[in-house]
């Protein structure tokens, strides 16, 4: 007799972690340019610039540990570590709007890079949601 595994594994959430892995590290590297950018060419308060570069520092070690949970639960087919980045989502997404909205000075491409971020999450959250609700639905025995 024989037994055929179905694959319960979402090929365009991994796709869209590895793309999105790269993307964060440009956004992290062109963050710090400009934070630099800003302090050397605007009137930029000391304490806003280090509450920038907090939020941006913490925004990257969150963001790596959610792309990594996510990614090692679609490929182990366990729902925990995708509910996981599910809720590290949230710190996240806030990090985003606080770049979009509440920065001192915010440029063009942060708006751009900060949207397109948010583009990734949304797409990456309802793959999630999905892969979440097939491996919990699914009957399987092992």
């Amino acid at each position: 007799m024989q037994h055929s595994a179905t694959i319960m594994s979402s090929l365009p959430l991994q796709i869209s972690l590895f793309h999105h892995f790269y993307y964060d590290l440009g956004f992290f590297i062109l963050g710090i340019s400009l934070l630099i950018y800003k302090a050397v060419h605007r009137d930029y308060p000391a304490p806003a610039r280090a509450w920038e570069a907090i939020i941006l520092v913490f925004w990257f070690i969150i963001e790596l540990t959610r792309l990594q949970a996510c990614s090692n639960g679609n490929k182990t087919e366990e729902s925990t570590p995708v509910f996981i980045s599910l809720l590290f989502t949230t710190p996240v997404v806030f990090a985003h709007l606080y770049n979009l909205l509440w920065q001192k000075y915010i440029f063009d491409v942060e708006q751009i890079t900060n949207v397109l971020s948010l583009i990734f999450l949304a797409f990456e959250m309802l793959l999630a949601i999905q892969l979440v609700c097939r491996l919990k639905s699914s009957k399987r025995i092992i």
